[in-house]
């Protein structure tokens, strides 16, 4: 009573393809259990290998604020940036992190908060070449400290008001929403290390 007709159909349907299988099956997770309808229903949803050129996020970013720089990119709580500013900031933020040793291959945490501080904190540390581990800064100290070290980030990128919950680990702390050197750095974009085969 508390299945349609049709529910009731197709799950008779499945115990029947799945029985019709059992003896060849040589456990239980190898039994297969749709009836051929519903597998080819499956294969053709599942269908989506398309042929497409290799780029990293940051790349496909980039190319974006060549074709609109002026238009809105990011809004967050009354702040917009355009496709230029977002793309300065996150610039600035990736030759600091190169500065302090950021690179191919290696792991840099992201602990800030939902806001424009996370946009530019990924983007800059995708564009210093490195691998973003993000870090919920809503996790207790010791959980944020396993993962920094289980990760082997050696820097980690947050916030002002969230680097206490960061200490007791040798990581470098960049705070992106002040620490003056971001200031200084250059708003061009770096020169490409991230391929899209690399961590």
């Amino acid at each position: 009573a508390r299945l349609s007709d049709p529910a009731v159909d197709l799950l008779a349907a499945r115990f029947e393809a799945a029985f019709a299988k059992i003896t060849d099956a040589s456990d239980c997770g190898t039994v297969w259990m749709l009836p051929e309808t519903e597998a080819q229903i499956l294969a053709r949803v599942n269908a989506t290998t398309r042929a497409y050129d290799p780029h990293t996020i940051h790349a496909a970013f980039e190319a974006q604020v060549k074709r609109t720089p002026d238009a809105p990119a990011l809004v967050f709580e009354g702040e917009t940036l355009s496709y230029a500013a977002l793309n300065a900031r996150a610039n600035q933020l990736a030759h600091l992190l190169r500065d302090r040793g950021a690179g191919p291959g290696m792991p840099v945490a992201l602990c800030v908060a939902r806001g424009v501080d996370l946009l530019v904190g990924t983007l800059g540390i995708l564009k210093a070449g490195a691998a973003y581990v993000p870090l919920d800064p809503a996790y207790p100290a010791d959980r944020l400290a396993h993962y920094l070290s289980d990760s082997g980030a050696s820097i980690v990128v947050t916030q002002s008001a969230l680097t206490a919950s960061l200490n007791g680990n040798d990581a470098q702390v960049v705070e992106n929403d002040r620490d003056p050197r971001l200031a200084r750095n250059p708003t061009a974009t770096p020169d490409e290390r991230a391929k899209p085969d690399r961590l």
